[in-house]
C-alpha cells in the first residue's frame, strides 16, 4: 500500500478498495489536509506519525513522537506469545508483567486476545504511557490492564517481588547499542531515543530483567523477549545463567532471523498450540 493511499484512507475514512470503487474527490478542508500530509511526509517525517495510528493485530493504535512505532516483529512476538499462553494455561486466570510497554501494544494485544489476563505494564516514560493508557481505553481492555511509571530496574528490584509472582514476562527493551545509535537511518532518529537506547551492547534491559526474573515468576511460568540482530544467543545464555528454566527457545521472524527468546520453567512446557 503506497503512502498516498493511506493518506487518503486516513482522510476520508475508508477502505483502500473504496478508492477505486469510485471516484476520490475531496473537499476543500480534505484537500487541505492532504496538501499537509504530503508536505510532512516530502520532509521525511515518519508516516504512521502523520497517520497519527498504527494497525496492530487488527487493533488500532495510536501513536506519535512520545513512542516507537510498533513493528510487525512485535505483532509476531504477541502472536507467540498468545498461542503458547493458551496451549500451556487454556483459560485459566493469568498475571502477566509487560516491561517497557511504550505504546502500549503488547499489552493490549495480549489482553484482547486473553479476557483472562491481568497484566502490568510498566514504563519509564509518563508522555509514553499517557498515550498507552488512552489506546487501552480506545481498545476496551482498560480493566485488564494497570500501567505503572516508574525505571524498570527500580520496578525490578523493589515492587516486583512484591507485586508478583508472575505468570508470564515479556518485553521487548531498547535493544540497539549506544555506538550504533548514531547511524540509525534518519527516519528511525525522530522515534524516542528513550525507547532506542539499550546501553553500551544494546543488552542493558536484558540483563535487569533476567537478573531479576525469579521473585517474578510462579514456578509454572513463561517469559517472552524480542531481540535485535544477533542477540538472540546472548539473551538465550543470559536466561541460562538463571537456571530457572527447564526449556529456551530461539524462534524466528518473517525474514528468517532469530527474533524473539522464549523460556517455559518447570512445569510450563513452552507449547505452541
Amino acid at each position: 500500500m503506497s503512502p498516498h493511499e493511506e493518506m487518503l484512507m486516513s482522510i476520508l475514512h475508508c477502505r483502500r478498495i473504496d478508492l477505486y470503487a469510485k471516484q476520490v474527490v475531496l473537499n476543500p478542508e480534505q484537500e487541505s489536509e492532504y496538501r499537509l500530509m504530503q508536505s510532512r511526509y516530502e520532509r521525511g517525517e515518519l508516516l504512521q506519525y502523520i497517520l497519527g495510528n498504527v494497525e496492530f493485530l487488527g487493533l488500532v493504535l495510536k501513536v506519535d513522537k512520545r513512542v516507537l512505532i510498533p513493528r510487525p516483529e512485535t505483532e509476531l512476538l504477541v502472536d507467540e506469545a498468545i498461542l503458547r499462553i493458551k496451549g500451556t494455561f487454556g483459560e485459566r486466570k493469568i498475571r502477566i508483567l509487560d516491561l517497557g510497554t511504550g505504546s502500549g501494544c503488547i499489552a493490549i494485544g495480549l489482553a484482547a486476545f486473553l479476557p483472562q489476563a491481568e497484566i502490568v505494564a510498566v514504563d519509564v516514560s509518563p508522555i509514553a504511557l499517557e498515550l498507552a493508557v488512552g489506546n487501552a481505553r480506545h481498545n476496551h481492555v482498560s480493566d485488564q490492564i494497570r500501567f505503572v511509571c516508574e525505571d524498570m530496574k527500580h520496578y525490578l528490584e523493589l515492587r516486583a517481588p512484591q507485586e508478583g509472582p508472575f505468570d508470564i514476562v515479556i518485553s521487548n527493551p531498547p535493544y540497539i547499542s549506544q555506538y550504533d545509535l548514531a547511524a540509525l537511518p534518519s527516519n528511525v532518529k525522530q522515534e524516542p531515543r528513550l525507547a532506542l537506547d539499550g546501553g553500551e551492547d544494546g543488552l542493558r534491559f536484558y540483563r535487569y530483567i533476567t537478573s531479576h526474573l525469579k521473585p517474578c515468576l510462579h514456578k509454572d511460568s513463561l517469559v517472552f523477549f524480542e531481540v535485535g540482530d544477533g542477540q538472540a544467543k546472548e539473551v538465550k545464555a543470559m536466561i541460562e545463567e538463571t537456571k530457572l528454566f527447564d526449556m529456551i527457545q530461539l524462534v524466528k521472524d518473517f525474514a528468517l532471523t532469530e527474533r524473539f527468546v522464549v523460556a517455559g520453567r518447570h512445569n510450563a512446557p513452552i507449547k505452541r498450540f
